[in-house]
């Protein structure tokens, strides 16, 4: 997009719901302690100058896909946050090998005997591409990387395979895998809404430890964690 244009209708609205999670982030950084300027964003986004960085945030220069990409990035938000019409912008910007590092756990999660939560684990990284990302609306910034110990949850995932855990999404949908804490332990397991009921469900029914459906009831230590989004291909 040329930066010699006149900004749009739809670039002056996105220049302000880009102000709206700028100064959104500025307070949490406030609140946290931490230093958070124009020029040190702009640094971190690969080299924007703090006049650019400013003039984005007043709408004088329209926001096009490039610019839109690395603010949603440095933000942690989903770029249509910013620019609901990002896929109607020229793309000419977008490098085709730009990829994120999502964080990996070393502690294998289970898929049938419980893991119970230890102190540390060892970390590394797995990349995905950020348009993949993108496409199915979720954060880096909520994304983990475990591997599955166990095979109650065969055919569908099994022992040592990588699974991408999305934290930020803990809705409760049907028939859907998750990554649960219960009974002090952590699963990975799929989970069933019949009526006004919860069920865990492991899709390996040979399994004797899971061979039936539990019911989660009321009072029972059980929290969903995050949603499983990928297991060496994506999940609905």
């Amino acid at each position: 997009m040329n930066r010699k244009a006149k900004p749009t209708p739809s670039d002056i609205a996105a220049a302000e719901r880009l102000r709206l999670l700028w100064d959104a982030k500025k307070a949490q950084s406030k609140a946290a302690g931490t230093s958070f300027t124009q020029e040190s964003a702009g640094a971190e986004m690969g080299g924007i100058t703090q006049g650019a960085v400013s003039q984005y945030l007043a709408g004088a220069i329209p926001l096009g896909y490039g610019a839109t990409l690395k603010f949603a990035r440095f933000l942690d938000v989903a770029p249509s946050e910013i620019r609901p019409d990002l896929d109607a912008l020229p793309r000419e910007l977008e490098p085709e090998d730009d990829f994120e590092d999502v964080q990996a756990s070393t502690q294998g999660v289970a898929l049938g005997a419980g893991v119970a939560p230890d102190e540390y684990a060892e970390a590394h990284s797995l990349k995905f591409k950020r348009s993949s990302l993108r496409r199915k609306g979720l954060r880096p910034g909520a994304l983990e990387i475990y591997y599955g110990s166990g095979d109650s949850m065969e055919p569908r995932i099994k022992d040592g395979d990588a699974i991408l855990v999305d934290r930020g999404d803990t809705r409760l949908v049907d028939d859907r895998i998750y990554f649960i804490r219960f009974d002090g332990h952590f699963f990975v397991k799929r989970l069933q809404v019949h009526s006004e009921f919860t069920f865990i469900v492991s899709d390996n029914r040979d399994d004797p430890q899971w061979r039936k459906p539990i019911l989660v009831k009321e009072g029972d230590d059980f929290e969903i964690i995050g949603r499983v989004r990928w297991i060496g291909s994506w999940e609905d």
